[in-house]
């Protein structure tokens, strides 16, 4: 029996383990961001086992915007975001936004969302960083 989709929804899933810094800065970006008509949004936040009180940050800034899952244990960044994927359910389109990450417009999701309806497997925005370290130099 194949699982029904439900059409016009979006998941942006979100892997993180001592996120509590950054991670709403994410979800801010993710937020802020403008669909097409008639899609849902949902934000799913794949919790690595955290240890820096990140699930009373999210329950106390985000409460139902976030839905938060956690892993049994410490298991990596790529096991946290299958976990999430897994946890999104029947989503028409699942989104990957690492914790430190944000979006750079609000429409950048609505881009995605147009590349994949046009016949695209996949779809991935460009990737910029700030300041002058390693990090920053590797990704522009």
């Amino acid at each position: 029996m194949a699982l029904r989709v439900i059409k016009k929804s979006l998941v942006v899933v979100i892997p993180v383990r001592n996120g509590k810094g950054t991670v709403g800065n994410s979800i801010d970006s993710v937020l802020g961001q403008q669909l097409p008509a008639g899609w849902k949004l949902d934000i799913m936040l794949a919790d690595d086992r955290s240890t820096d009180a990140l699930q009373d940050f999210i329950e106390q800034r985000y409460s139902a915007q976030v839905h938060l899952v956690r892993l049994s244990g410490r298991h990596g960044r790529s096991a946290a975001r299958n976990h999430g994927a897994r946890a999104a359910g029947r989503s028409e389109l699942i989104a990957f936004l690492d914790a430190d990450c944000v979006y750079s417009t609000n429409s950048d999701l609505s881009e995605h969302i147009r590349t994949i309806l046009a016949g695209a497997d996949i779809s991935c925005g460009p990737i910029s960083a700030r300041g002058k370290g390693f990090w920053a130099r590797y990704q522009d």
